[in-house]
This record gives structure tokens, sequence and C-alpha cells, in this order.
């Protein structure tokens, strides 16, 4: 990258250039069919060269948006102190966040964190020592056979019941 034929720039940028050429591949053949003649006979060679460079960026797209999926989800894994049983490529995190756990017995709340994926809902602790994982998983509720039911408590607003097979834990939203 410190070669005058490189201009300078960084091997990540370089790396970005056939990722940058598919989406000016396609202005090029759209423009060209839009001003092509409809008699030409190249006509039919653009068109179809138009749909491939289309399906090769929606391929990248798509590509693209796994890869980052995926670095989401191991972020949140490294978070989560990459618990073996639930590191898995083919979760997806649906909603993350800071809830209310209120106690009956004690009549108070503490703070929690919810990490929702599309097959089990995780209850967690924040660590209060955080040295490598942000959580600790409390508990685990597949999303399979799980309640939750809206409650209408006027001395705590916004709360719910999340029901599993283990456990049922009273939530209360902000």
């Amino acid at each position: 990258q410190k070669r005058k034929v490189c201009a300078n720039l960084t091997l990540q940028h370089h790396m970005l250039e056939p990722v940058q050429r598919i989406p000016r591949y396609e202005l090029l053949l759209k423009d060209y069919v839009r001003k092509l003649p409809p008699e030409s006979p190249d006509r039919g060679d653009a068109e179809k060269a138009l749909e491939m460079i289309f399906m090769v960026a929606k391929h990248s797209n798509a590509a693209i948006a796994e890869m980052e999926r995926l670095q989401n989800l191991w972020a949140v894994y490294q978070r989560l102190g990459l618990e073996d049983d639930i590191v898995d490529p083919s979760n997806e995190l649906i909603k993350e966040g800071p809830i209310q756990k209120l106690s009956i017995r004690t009549n108070s709340t503490s703070e929690k964190y919810l990490f929702l994926f599309n097959n089990m809902l995780l209850y967690c602790v924040p660590k209060v020592i955080q040295v490598g994982a942000e959580f600790q998983v409390h508990l685990r509720i597949d999303v399979e056979g799980m309640k939750v039911r809206e409650l209408n408590d006027t001395q705590f607003p916004h709360t719910f019941l999340v029901s599993g097979k283990q456990r049922t834990l009273e939530l209360q939203a902000r």
C-alpha cells in the first residue's frame, strides 16, 4: 500500500473496489439500455447483461447483509460470555434491552436485561465485574411454548408476565 501504483490507499480500500464496481456496472448498463434504439441488434444481449448484473448486485447485497447479521450476533454472544448452548449462527436477534424485574415477595424492582432471539428469550443479569462478558444468563425460555400476558396493574404500569416451562417472570417495561 506504500507503493505509488497503489496511490497510498489501504488494503481495505482496494478490497472495496470490486464491490463498488457492481452498482457502477448496473448504472452503466441501465443507461446504455435506455439510450439503445429498440431495433438495435445489441438490445437483447444488453438486457440480459443488465438482468445478470442486477442478480449479482442482489446476491452481493444479501451476502453483505448476512455477514453483518452474523457479526452483530457474534458481538451479542461475546457480551453473553460465549455460552456454548446459545452460540448458533441460525439464531436471529430480534430485540434486546433493559427491563425491570418485579418481585412480589419484596415489593421491589431490579434492573435486568432481555435478549429476544427467533427461538429463545434470554433473561440476563448485568455483571458487576466486567471481565469479558457483560451479562450472565439467568434463564433461557424457549419461544416454543412461551406465553406472554399483559397485566393491568395500576400500581405497576406496563407490566407483563412471561411464562416458560420452568418459570414465570413478572416484568415491567419503561
